[in-house]
């Protein structure tokens, strides 16, 4: 089947998406709104197929003449298309999924868990080294307090309904009765999302992000993860001799939502409290319904399916410990054993949810022993019903009683600031903030080994100070009333120096978190804390730090307490508007190597963290490739990625969606933790290659944004920067200091987010045509032979243009030049003409690299995605050019609507381009 024939579902259900959003314009818009609609279309079509003055000229007329009402329904017109076309998009891969399933001919489905043990059964690689990766397999997506998702819940609802009706109507046994109920509910969504308010009124609180995050692991999550162990252990087989263990969970969930405090002020320590609380008791929740579940059909009697003596004997033990169960469950299921069994399961899982802890459930091990009696009894009777118990196992192996482990994260200099605080109280000699590095690591290695708080319980501080205390105390009570599951890592963002991770310590141990070994007093180190390197600057001296702080006196009993595992947090999007995308790719990939040098040389093991954003321009990509192009050697089995914006939704927003991409994160984790099975090391040449890249990709990069007079200004004027702080998509601030106009206190979310909107992405290639070009320049023929062979062998490599390449083909400067020629004030249209060259240099010089003639020539499937897109996508830009302008002419009598429609055009451009930030 060629490309063409396997995209005419895809096309089919676009047409009849658009048909019936077309009638609702009519029916609810007018007529009038319709053919305006098409006209904007036409005009922008055909500027996309030949840029043309006076076609642009007339658009802009068009647009300029439109009234404020009939503007925002054009708008919203191709805004919904959008929603409707993503929609789409997601159903045809739910669709050739499938099909890869259902065909007994086709190859496996590439990334799946099925093709990849068929791989290393070809290539007789041992089942022992695979059984080995598989053992310590440890997969940890991260949901993040800073979504960018543009779109509403009550929106996302509506699209799982239409997907399930496109997937109806996929049938080919459905009657012509059942299609046109189908096509009728259809066309009721569409309807609906016309009537629905896409934007959101107000800005969402942290439990309001609290909510949207809880509502992926609910619909989706919960029942997407047995899915996947299933498919691992079924796939597994594939290899022989290869038999996994039933209690393997490689797969666990984190979030920051509700505990990422970083320059966020409304993330305090009873939020906190309240997500720790609300994910417990969804998934509880959820467990109740899964158990009344299994009792419906777990009727195998006394009799025909004896339950073996261990499980026997934990019912006559239940029965002493719950009377009135016993009393109801003896009765109402006198010989069905196993519906007793669950009965005094659901008993204590309710007795977890109401904090009951002398009956609840206290730990995810002891409900899991319950359940495994239950499996393993029906399965020595041959019980295929045993299937069913191990799937809710699954699920409890995966998602404990916790739901999620709740990372905490806080910028190193407020640790500092407490600190200095207390000292001064304290009275102890110089203070904490007027210290050097070695002066502050001496006094906290000092102050660590006694086992004295370190204030006492009556002392006042600031709000500030107590703030910063009590996340500590949150996380005390939340490991012994919730669990040790229920809070993950504590984060120092802008770690520098070692003493920024050991002053977390300093500070847990007022909540009794940390507490040194002194005579029979065992030592407690019950927070694990990791370091996060940001900066370009922090980045290349990491790996001395993580030496320093293994090395430390203190730090060293902490780290074998926590067997030996050191988690460190590398940050793409702050690196990268640092630095640019190729040195901030580079160094990130040289941080790793060397801080699994200075973990194998020190006997530990490490987790890294991957803080990835979802665009290029904050370490976007395809995750598999991504975590195929790791260096050799530092994924060994483990890997934490964070998940943000508009990613959760994309990733996560449908079961079969979801399941797809948990499994190519899996297959991609085991892959590349197998010896020999990615491509080697790269050779000296190539790295001394990717070092003179890096240093002239820093230098034109910084030199644009860090040194060019105004860049700032023309970035604020140039883009809907401003405007953006008015769409309600976040609770988190977007600038670190609120009057710094500075583009290093600006966050990495609204700096990608702005060059989106206006079609620059300028953070995802800017200075890459510059290195290109010069590394180049020096040895034509050679170097290009180089960078060519780097390419084909490299995956770092090959994965690093291929970003990079995306970003180029989704920006648009025809479009963008409309933002710099309307908006930005004249002395600053030289800054685009830069960018613009950059731009096309980039362009030309890639393309000589990878050997195309044109960007995606060899993706066409995303090229085909971009090209359909960007005749409804364009329309969005100009009359967000237009609306900004008059905006901002109007300044404080530009007016609430005004400034709806902009907002309405923020979220159509990022549906259209699926990039937020």
């Amino acid at each position: 089947m060629s490309a063409t024939d396997k995209d005419l579902p895809l096309r089919r259900d676009i047409r009849r998406l658009g048909n019936l959003l077309g009638d609702t314009l009519k029916r609810h818009g007018g007529r009038a709104l319709f053919e305006i609609e098409e006209q904007v279309r036409s005009l922008t079509k055909s500027l996309r197929a030949r840029t043309d003055a006076a076609s642009e000229r007339e658009l802009v007329e068009l647009l300029k003449g439109l009234e404020l009402g009939r503007t925002i329904g054009v708008i919203r017109a191709f805004a919904v298309y959008f929603q409707l076309t993503n929609l789409a998009e997601q159903h045809h891969r739910i669709r050739r999924r499938r099909q890869y399933a259902q065909s007994e001919t086709a190859p496996l489905q590439s990334g799946s868990l099925g093709e990849l043990f068929t791989r290393l059964a070809r290539d007789r690689v041992p089942a022992r080294a695979v059984r080995e990766v598989l053992e310590r397999l440890s997969v940890n997506p991260v949901m993040t307090a800073h979504p960018t998702e543009a779109t509403r819940r009550s929106l996302l609802e509506k699209h799982r309904r239409i997907a399930d009706l496109l997937s109806e109507l996929d049938r080919a046994d459905l009657e012509p009765l059942a299609e046109a109920r189908c096509q009728d509910a259809l066309e009721r969504e569409v309807e609906s999302i016309w009537l629905t308010d896409e934007l959101r009124r107000f800005k969402p609180t942290v439990l309001d992000e609290v909510a949207s995050t809880l509502y992926f692991f609910d619909t989706v999550l919960f029942d997407a993860v047995p899915d996947l162990l299933a498919e691992l252990r079924r796939s597994a087989r594939l290899m022989t001799n290869l038999e996994l263990p039933q209690e393997l969970a490689p797969l666990r969930f984190g979030s920051w939502v509700g505990g990422d405090r970083d320059g966020n002020p409304y993330v305090t320590a009873d939020i906190t409290w309240e997500t720790l609380w609300r994910q417990r008791r969804l998934i509880l929740t959820k467990y109740l319904s899964a158990i009344d579940d299994l009792g419906s059909k777990l009727s195998e009697s006394l009799r025909h399916c004896p339950p073996e003596e261990e499980l026997l004997t934990s019912l006559r033990r239940d029965s002493k410990h719950l009377p009135k169960v016993a009393e109801r469950v003896e009765r109402i299921h006198a010989e069905e054993p196993y519906r007793q069994k669950l009965g005094y399961i659901r008993e204590r899982v309710f007795r977890a949810l109401e904090a009951d802890h002398r009956v609840g459930y206290r730990t995810s091990d002891e409900l899991l022993g319950d359940l495994a009696l239950v499996r393993n009894s029906l399965r020595a009777n041959g019980a295929r019903s045993a299937e069913i118990v191990q799937r809710f196992i699954d699920q409890v192996a995966t998602f404990g009683l916790h739901l999620a482990s709740v990372d905490l994260r806080q910028s190193s200099d407020r640790h500092a600031d407490a600190i200095s605080e207390i000292t001064r109280q304290l009275g102890s000699g110089t203070a904490y903030g007027d210290m050097t590095e070695a002066e502050r690591s001496a006094w906290l290695t000092a102050e660590l080994q006694t086992p004295r708080p370190l204030v006492g319980r009556d002392a006042v501080w600031s709000d500030a100070t107590a703030e910063t205390l009590g996340v500590f105390r949150v996380a005390r009570r939340a490991i012994d009333e919730l669990g040790e599951g229920a809070i993950g890592t504590y984060i120092v963002s802008m770690t520098h120096a070692v003493s920024d991770i050991l002053v977390v310590l300093a500070l847990a141990k007022e909540a009794g978190l940390y507490q040194p070994e002194v005579g029979s007093r065992p030592l407690v180190a019950s927070l694990r804390v990791a370091p996060l390197f940001e900066t370009i600057d922090d980045l290349r001296g990491a790996p001395q730090i993580l030496r320093d702080l293994i090395a430390n006196p203190v730090y060293a009993p902490v780290l074998r307490a926590q067997g030996n595992l050191q988690e460190v947090m590398i940050g793409y999007s702050d690196s990268s508007k640092d630095g640019g995308i190729l040195t901030s790719s580079w160094e990130l990939y040289k941080v790793q190597e060397g801080l699994w040098n200075v973990a194998r040389e020190r006997g530990i093991e490490l987790r890294l963290f991957h803080g990835r954003g979802g665009t290029v321009g904050r370490g976007g990509g395809p995750s598999h490739k991504a975590i195929l192009a790791q260096p050799p050697g530092t994924v060994a089995g483990r890997i934490k990625i964070t998940e943000q914006g508009e990613v959760i939704s994309s990733k996560y927003g449908l079961p079969e969606i979801a399941l797809r991409s948990m499994e190519l994160q899996t297959s991609a984790v085991i892959e590349a933790s197998l010896p020999g099975r990615t491509r080697a090391s790269p050779r000296s040449e190539w790295v001394e290659a990717m070092e003179a890249l890096s240093v002239e990709a820093h230098r034109a990069y910084r030199a644009l944004v860090h040194e060019t007079r105004g860049f700032a200004e023309y970035f604020a004027q140039a883009t809907p920067l401003e405007e953006l702080q008015h769409l309600s998509i976040g609770s988190r601030p977007a600038r670190r200091k609120k009057r710094s106009q500075d583009v290093a206190d600006l966050r990495a979310i609204p700096w990608v987010f702005g060059w989106t909107q206006s079609r620059h992405l300028l953070p995802g290639w800017f200075g890459v045509g510059a290195a290109l070009e010069s590394f180049l320049s020096r040895k034509p023929r050679r170097h290009l032979s180089l960078l060519r062979e780097m390419n084909q062998d490299w995956h770092y490599f090959e994965s690093t243009l291929s970003n990079i390449e995306m970003a180029l083909a989704k920006a648009d400067f025809q479009i963008a030049r409309q933002y710099a020629g309307r908006l930005a004030r004249r002395g600053l249209r030289s800054i685009f003409t830069r960018i613009e060259e950059e731009y096309h240099r980039t362009c030309r010089a890639l393309l000589r690299v990878t050997e195309q003639s044109r960007l995606l020539e060899k993706a066409p499937v995303l090229a085909r995605s971009i090209e359909v897109r960007n005749p409804y996508v364009d329309p969005m830009s100009y009359l967000q050019v237009e609306l900004l302008a008059r905006y901002r002419r109007r300044g404080q009598k530009a007016g609430d609507e005004l400034l709806y429609a902009i907002l309405l055009t923020i979220n159509g451009i990022a549906a259209g381009m699926r990039n937020t930030g």
